[in-house]
């Protein structure tokens, strides 16, 4: 049998492997679109620098109000992760944040800490683990296709996997209804009194124009979602 540690619960399900880490919470925070704004056709575009993290950190997101939010790229740059964020609401809009990374040594003489073979952290008793509640699949295919994830009384958000949209042309490029121009709705996430909104919205508009419509089409089709709790964070 291979070396380690492996902790698995009444359903079989591993909950802890010294061979691959339990991300947890390092940080949190509010991004206003007005930070950081990239031109945009339609809405609001913006980027948030997260410093002090590494190539694993992930960002989950919940807007403010009910302005829809997609995050439409990733860039990690020396220690920085650069999240570039789509808005469909026009103005001031704003977001949180919660990050998600490896755990760091804490130098504590009290809890348990376990590494790996390596000597890398992947796990702290004392840290606040990443709480997944579920594991969604958002279709694109429809203009709006909307999916309520209910909160259950908690407070909850979602990690985007990869970028993924409905695109279709639509009469009246630059006032003419014989032209069309490309529409991009991206899958993006809302809040609501229940819980989160995931649904297709106008993100993104094409200048280009063309006579006729080549009909609808599906862009890297369908976008993953991790839904965590924040409750307390």
């Amino acid at each position: 049998m291979p070396h380690g540690m492996e902790i698995i619960n009444d359903d079989y399900t591993l909950q802890l492997s010294n061979r691959s880490p339990v991300l947890v919470y390092v940080k949190k925070g509010t991004h206003l679109t007005t930070t950081n704004p990239i031109s945009s056709p339609v809405g609001t575009r913006s980027r948030l620098i997260i410093s002090n993290v590494s190539a694993s950190a992930v960002v989950a997101i919940r807007p403010n109000l009910s302005a829809p939010f997609c995050i439409f790229n990733y860039a990690y740059v020396s220690g920085n992760l650069e999240v570039y964020f789509m808005c469909s609401v026009s103005g001031a809009q704003s977001v949180d944040w919660y990050v998600f990374d490896t755990p760091n040594p804490s130098g504590m003489n009290y809890g348990l800490e376990v590494y790996d073979e390596s000597g890398n952290l992947t796990y702290q008793s004392f840290a606040n683990p990443i709480r997944a509640t579920s594991v969604l699949v958002a279709n694109t295919t429809a203009a709006t296709n909307e999916v309520i994830v209910p909160n259950g009384g908690r407070t909850i958000a979602a990690i985007q996997g990869n970028l993924a949209g409905f695109m279709r042309w639509d009469p009246g490029a630059n006032g003419d209804i014989n032209l069309y121009w490309k529409q991009m709705r991206w899958s993006s996430i809302a809040t609501v009194s229940t819980g989160l909104s995931i649904r297709n919205e106008l993100m993104d508009r094409d200048t280009a124009n063309i006579q006729s419509s080549p009909g609808p089409t599906e862009i890297h089709n369908p976008r993953n979602y991790m839904i965590v709790d924040v409750t307390g964070l």
